[in-house]
């Protein structure tokens, strides 16, 4: 991925909700986000896309064949999470490379429906 790629969306915890980005151009500066907030959290976009063509974030849900996974960003690499366990199933770049054809974003671990 090139940095021209590079995306990600912040969860702020305090609102239950995604931020909206605003780009604020100061002084030759450009103000993505506010440094050191423990409220908001940074959830990478990990180059891949699910099946209906919608990017692939950490902290989605996506499922194949029904069995829900968590997509994780761990020890620099993004994988799949049994969601119950916790536990490493596959890297994500394996499993979205096998069964791209039915892998499909269903939520995020923020959804409490």
């Amino acid at each position: 991925m090139k940095l021209k790629d590079f995306d990600y969306r912040i969860w702020n915890k305090e609102a239950n909700a995604f931020m909206e980005m605003h780009v604020e151009f100061e002084r030759g500066k450009v103000n993505l986000i506010p440094i050191n907030d423990d409220r908001l959290e940074i959830e990478l976009w990990t180059g891949f896309y699910d099946k209906n063509g919608k990017k692939i974030y950490e902290g989605d849900i996506i499922s194949c064949d029904t069995f829900p996974f968590v997509v994780a960003f761990k020890y620099n690499c993004f994988y799949v999470l049994d969601t119950k366990t916790q536990e490493i199933v596959e890297n994500l770049f394996i499993y979205t490379q096998q069964d791209s054809f039915c892998v499909e974003v269903i939520g995020n671990i923020h959804d409490k429906s």
